[in-house]
């Protein structure tokens, strides 16, 4: 093997090395930034944006939180107070369930708007 072979390997294994590196670092950066993020507790108000309105549903982007929805008596009970909600709108609701059968939080605009009515 010729000496511009060997250094062309070793140029190839310091590169390699430096992109494990920068992966591991990414890597770890990344996981620092998912446990930091402290999940809502039951009976707290978040703010989320409307990503969908329908007749028996509203679902909510929660930014790292995930997807929210509010549905059913939840719903029904504050129609009055969001019945002009838009995609887009950033609007506040309860946290009822963590996880509800679908994944989502499960909130509450009725206890919202009681909180907001106390304030």
């Amino acid at each position: 093997m010729s000496k511009s072979t060997s250094a062309l390997g070793t140029l190839v294994d310091q590169k390699k090395e430096e992109e494990d590196q920068e992966k591991a670092s990414a890597f770890s950066e990344f996981e620092e930034a998912v446990e930091s993020i402290v999940a809502p507790k039951i009976g707290e108000n978040i703010t989320g944006k409307v990503l969908e309105v329908s007749k028996v549903s509203v679902f909510l982007d929660l930014g790292p939180y995930g997807i929210g929805v509010i549905r059913g008596r939840e719903l029904w009970e504050a129609l009055d107070s969001y019945s002009n909600l838009n995609k887009g709108d950033e609007v506040a609701a309860t946290v009822m369930e963590l996880e509800n059968e679908t994944g989502n939080l499960e909130l509450s605009f009725k206890q919202a708007s009681r909180d907001q009515a106390w304030e």
